[in-house]
């Protein structure tokens, strides 16, 4: 029986350990282990090294997501790959829950209509994904989120109905990366190395945290030594932090632009990239179950939304027993200045009121989030991530190789980012058909089975 030490072994280094990341690392251990191969020696072992500012599930914009997975837009149609992505995402979820049970939150989430045009979009959506989802009137729809209103009077309940989004899910998104990741561990395989007489047994999984500058260095001058690099990072790619330390330094950097053109972000940061960085900004409020009870739990989508937190948010001794919601979010194009937190508050209010007024009028702000996503520029098929090969520095002239510097030199290096708002619904099923090119070691099964998949790089040749 040939030894894992004996098989030919890949190293792979995934920088980004959120969403994007650990899809691919999760698929890529699985693809690999259920490879079939005439002779077992010849089975390719799969080395995962995850590289990250902070411990899985701890930060960036996954850790900070509403968790609301469902393959719809805002007016009801299929986004692109909307079901192979949904099938792909729970077939993850799945294998996430089976390590940590309370990720899922909520079997079901609801979008709301506020309009007579939006009723007839959203109802024909029914008519068309029965098996996805279900139209709600208002009444049903009231009682089913709100029912203290049938007391109290529907006055304030401005929704005309909506869609039970049957097939969808309310996840809490640190604990299912959390999840996702020892499952990762548990695919990966046992190596024996020998150092100083001295056998240490590891796993072909593991996961670095960068905690400072120098060890970030550090390890990014050792990507040239991994045979794959990944770049499944989000706004980090272009912006080395947007931490509170660095913000003067973002500012110098912005000092010379003019003003428009830093509103717009066009080229502040992203160079020629396809892409938007968008600060989104939400708020945690709890709510007294003395008065209400379990009322607010569930997920309420129209614009802005609203989703449950875990019982683990419960931070603070006043409100052990209170429900806690989370209100997001802002969408923040200028990154040389962050709305103040009274102004995150008024712009979401006033933006969702509408839709659950009894959440502001009864809940206490406790925490304001932030993140950062990488947004791509809309297209034929709406926003879609930025997924394949890496291009020559060449292609992408000297303002992004000065910005990228080692990470673009890489012979086999790999990108997947801009999953914009998109996140659950295109990590895994973009996840899986990265990890099918990378093991495959070419894009070409991916560009011909995939539409449109390289428009990111049609559009850098453009520029």
């Amino acid at each position: 029986m040939t030894s894992n030490n004996d098989k030919k072994k890949r190293n792979v280094a995934i920088v980004g350990g959120g969403l994007a990341g650990l899809s691919v690392a999760y698929q890529l251990l699985e693809k690999a282990n259920d490879a079939e191969a005439d002779d077992e020696s010849e089975k390719e072992i799969i080395c995962i090294t995850i590289l990250d500012k902070t411990h899985v599930g701890m930060g960036g914009a996954s850790s900070v997501a509403g968790g609301l997975l469902h393959p719809f837009s805002p007016r009801g149609k299929l986004v692109h790959l909307g079901l192979e992505g949904l099938q792909s995402t729970l077939h993850l979820l799945s294998i996430a829950s089976s390590y940590e049970s309370t990720c899922i939150l909520k079997p079901s989430l609801y979008r709301l209509a506020l309009t007579d045009n939006h009723v007839s979009q959203l109802q024909q959506t029914a008519e068309l994904y029965p098996e996805h989802c279900t139209w709600l009137g208002k009444e049903t729809l009231t009682r089913k989120c709100c029912p203290f209103v049938e007391e109290e009077g529907e006055e304030k309940i401005k929704w005309k109905g909506g869609l039970e989004l049957t097939s969808g899910k309310v996840i809490h998104v640190p604990t299912y990366l959390k999840g996702l990741w020892k499952a990762c561990l548990d695919l990966s395989s046992p190596l024996s190395t020998k150092k100083n007489d001295i056998i240490d047994t590891e796993t072909t999984a593991r996961w670095i945290v960068m905690e400072n500058k120098e060890k970030e260095k550090e390890w990014m001058d050792k990507l040239q030594e991994f045979d794959t690099v990944i770049l499944a990072a989000g706004a980090g790619l272009w912006m080395s932090s947007l931490e509170k330390e660095h913000k003067d330094q973002v500012r110098g950097m912005l000092a010379n632009i003019g003003e428009s053109e830093m509103q717009s972000n066009k080229n502040v940061i992203t160079g020629k990239w396809p892409i938007q960085l968008v600060r989104g900004q939400s708020v945690e409020l709890s709510l007294s179950t003395q008065q209400r009870g379990e009322y607010n739990s569930e997920a309420l989508l129209c614009g802005k939304y609203t989703s449950p937190l875990p019982s683990s948010q419960r931070r603070k001794e006043d409100c052990q027993n209170d429900n806690f919601v989370l209100v997001g979010a802002t969408h923040e194009y200028d990154v040389s200045k962050a709305l103040s937190k009274e102004e995150v508050i008024n712009d979401l209010r006033s933006r969702s009121y509408d839709v659950f007024p009894w959440i502001w009028d009864e809940g206490t702000v406790h925490n304001i989030t932030e993140g950062w996503r990488v947004q791509s520029n809309r297209g034929l098929f709406g926003r879609v991530p930025i997924v394949g090969r890496l291009p020559s520095t060449s292609s992408l002239g000297q303002e992004s190789e000065e910005r990228n510097g080692t990470m673009l030199n890489h012979k086999d290096a790999w990108i997947f980012t801009g999953l914009s708002s998109r996140g659950l619904i295109h990590h895994g099923v973009y996840g899986g058909i990265l990890a099918d090119a990378i093991l495959n070691r070419c894009e070409e099964n991916m560009v011909s089975e995939y539409d449109g998949i390289q428009w990111w790089r049609k559009a850098l040749e453009k520029e």
